[in-house]
């Protein structure tokens, strides 16, 4: 399937949607002269179809990290109320997505 929902990429490996789930998928941007950033985040059910999706500006973030943070937050707020699927959150930021010892460096 052409869908980028389905399948996602996680330490170079691909990780399929079981059914019954829900994927969230966040991101962030962070720009250091300014201390400003922005999240995005998109929800998607497990056969690939769109769910929900938000997009926000930071004025004033503090780190890269806090702004990965707000958008896994953003992401989880998306979840619809009375959701009863198993929940798959993919946070796109190394910094948030395991031990950073083992990493080699920003993907």
């Amino acid at each position: 399937m052409g869908n980028g929902c389905l399948f996602s990429i996680d330490d170079g490996q691909f990780v399929s949607q079981e059914r019954g789930s829900v994927k969230v998928n966040t991101d962030g941007a962070f720009t250091a002269a300014d201390y400003s950033g922005a999240t995005g985040a998109v929800i998607c059910r497990a056969d690939g179809s769109f769910l929900a999706a938000s997009a926000r500006r930071l004025d004033s973030v503090a780190s890269v990290l806090m702004t990965e943070a707000e958008a896994l937050r953003d992401g989880i707020l998306l979840i619809p109320q009375g959701t009863l699927d198993r929940v798959i959150a993919i946070p796109r930021s190394w910094c948030l997505s395991g031990d950073r010892a083992e990493r080699t460096g920003p993907r």
